[in-house]
């Protein structure tokens, strides 16, 4: 048990994805359809006689869920993006000029770079 506990949290490390992509990408599409149902049910299904407090409990709880079980599923199912220590790319920033708030910018037409001004 503690082991599959394990890899649930192994699967949000940057370079690890779950098996089965495309059914943990299903599952994430019809958690999101569920979510937003039960929102709308919760909200605008007067037969309930949900008060107010009830309905933002209720919308809060189901929107907190989804939320979680989105995240989760967009980080485990992609070896692309997650936590831990993965290597960086080097970006223009470095040429950064703080004492003039210029910005690196690709010139499209010959490929370079230049500094252009933000103001």
């Amino acid at each position: 048990m503690f082991k599959n506990i394990s890899l649930i949290f192994k699967a949000l490390n940057q370079g690890e994805s779950l098996f089965h992509v495309e059914t943990w990408k299903n599952v994430q599409l019809v958690t999101n359809a569920i979510t937003a149902i039960l929102m709308v049910v919760v909200v605008f299904v007067p037969q309930l006689n949900l008060t107010p407090e009830t309905i933002q409990d209720l919308a809060s709880g189901i929107a907190l869920i989804g939320g979680v079980i989105n995240g989760y599923l967009t980080v485990a199912t992609t070896k692309k993006i997650g936590l831990g220590n993965a290597p960086i790319e080097p970006t223009e920033l470095h040429n950064l000029d703080t004492a003039t708030d210029s910005v690196p910018a690709k010139d499209s037409l010959d490929g370079g770079s230049k500094l252009l001004s933000g103001k």
